[in-house]
């Protein structure tokens, strides 16, 4: 059966408390976007979840970049920064279509894998969501 599970979205507190009641340990990532958003106030809200969960037997939480398209590398660095600082890890999603890695090219001149590493992505605990087109230059950073 399920004895545990990874979440990378909003409503961190409400996730924690329901995992707690079956039972089920959590790792739970609160999504930080960075566009349009308010970066500092979605780190707030991640370090308030880390806050209300320390010592949780059941629950761990670490932080979310949405994604490197959805997330300036600005944010991402922030994020990781936050994170080390924290002693956890990050979770986010990359390269989950093909557009968004041609995308990723177009403006960064690198794959979304690439920005992550550039960002320092991968020198953290790290959850890769989704990852469907991994390219060969790719697998090297995922071993970091």
């Amino acid at each position: 059966g399920v004895t545990a599970f990874a979440d990378h979205y909003f409503g961190g507190a409400m996730i924690a408390q329901a995992a707690r009641e079956c039972g089920l340990r959590a790792d739970i990532a609160y999504t930080a976007v960075g566009f349009g958003g308010d970066a500092a106030a979605e780190i707030q809200a991640t370090e308030d979840l880390m806050d209300a969960c320390a010592g949780d037997p059941l629950v761990q939480v670490r932080f979310g970049p949405h994604s490197p398209y959805m997330s300036t590398p600005e944010v991402l660095i922030a994020l990781v920064e936050r994170a080390r600082a924290r002693g956890v890890g990050i979770h986010l999603h990359v390269s989950e279509t093909a557009a968004q890695v041609a995308e990723s090219r177009e403006k960064y001149g690198r794959t979304p894998f690439a920005v992550v590493a550039d960002c320092g992505g991968f020198t953290l605990p790290c959850i890769v969501a989704h990852a469907l087109y991994i390219e060969e230059g790719d697998l090297p950073l995922l071993g970091e």
